[in-house]
């Protein structure tokens, strides 16, 4: 059921992404950063390097549609408990619907937990992002800190902000 929920999800976000004006590996495109704090079982932090164009507000009469791809990090606060977990992330704004998947791999170093994580909410002018999430695991190995819903507040910085 997750699994197809996930392709759908996919799905929608790359044909949504194919109608886009504008270009993944356009000429003017570089990288900034992005950061962020999700709240699941524990909070997390997160650091990311985008790809796209450093002018996200554009397009006609000033609208927002911009698609980039982000890696980057999550982590937690807890020395004790701590968790980190690479990521892999697709974003697609249009106007201020926003919706991002991510590929994550949760470790506490003894154990791995990959997760698929569909996220949608309110972007503005792909800035700052207020997204909910759900994370779908992959794997049978669970590390407690990671919950299946999530709320992400993400600030993008690119070279115009």
């Amino acid at each position: 059921m997750y699994k197809k929920i996930a392709i759908i999800f996919c799905f929608l976000l790359f044909s949504t992404w194919a109608y886009s004006q504008r270009k993944l590996f356009d000429t003017n495109n570089s990288f900034y950063p992005s950061v962020g704090l999700s709240l699941q079982k524990h909070l997390f932090g997160e650091i990311s390097l985008c790809y796209g164009s450093g002018n996200l507000v554009g397009g006609s009469c000033g609208s927002t549609d911009v698609f980039f791809p982000k890696i980057g990090s999550e982590f937690t606060f807890d020395n004790k408990n701590l968790i980190i977990g690479p990521k892999l992330s697709f974003e697609y704004v249009d106007e201020i619907l926003g919706t991002r998947i991510n590929i994550i791999n949760y470790t506490n170093f003894k154990t791995q937990d990959w997760r698929v994580t569909p996220e949608i909410g309110i972007s503005i002018s792909a800035i700052i992002d207020i997204y909910y999430g759900y994370n779908i695991p992959l794997t049978s190995d669970r590390i407690i800190g990671v919950s299946g819903n999530r709320v992400s507040l993400t600030v993008n910085l690119p070279d115009t902000f």
